[in-house]
C-alpha cells in the first residue's frame, strides 16, 4: 500500500515538474524496479528541460 501511495505521489510532483521532490519519494519508498525506472525515466527527462528553462529566464531578467 505505501508503494502505491508513494508512485502516485512521485507521478503527481512530476506532474508539477517538481523532480527533486520526486526523487526523494523514490529514495524513501522502495517501489517495484518496474515503477523506480519509469519515474526516473521521467525525472532525467524532465531535467534538462528545467535547466534550460531556468537559464531562459536568468537571461531575461538580467536585461
Amino acid at each position: 500500500m505505501r508503494a502505491d501511495a508513494a508512485y502516485g505521489t512521485a507521478l503527481t510532483l512530476l506532474r508539477g515538474r517538481l523532480t527533486d521532490d520526486a526523487e526523494a519519494i523514490i529514495r524513501a519508498y522502495p517501489l517495484s524496479a518496474e515503477r523506480d525506472r519509469e519515474i526516473r525515466v521521467e525525472i532525467y527527462f524532465q531535467r534538462p528541460g528545467q535547466a534550460s528553462i531556468a537559464s531562459s529566464i536568468k537571461r531575461r531578467s538580467m536585461r
